[in-house]
């Protein structure tokens, strides 16, 4: 979170997201791979499915057991 007002300041608002879409990038599958492998190894889950009802759609979940390292 930035310290200005979107709303107060546009054009600022607008420089922000100019940077940050030009510092975004494409992942390769494979960087994708390790990324989920570097997930999984921190002690998150891939949820499958379609969520519960009430339950937020999510890639991962960490795991109960992660939380308390």
């Amino acid at each position: 979170m930035l310290p200005f007002d979107a709303e107060s300041d546009p054009d600022l608002a607008l420089q922000v997201e100019i940077a940050e879409n030009e510092k975004r990038r494409d992942y390769t599958p494979n960087e994708v791979k390790a990324i989920a492998d570097r997930l999984r190894t921190a002690g998150f889950i891939h949820v499958k499915g379609r969520p519960k009802k009430g339950q937020k759609p999510k890639a991962f979940n960490a795991c109960p057991s992660s939380r308390s390292r």
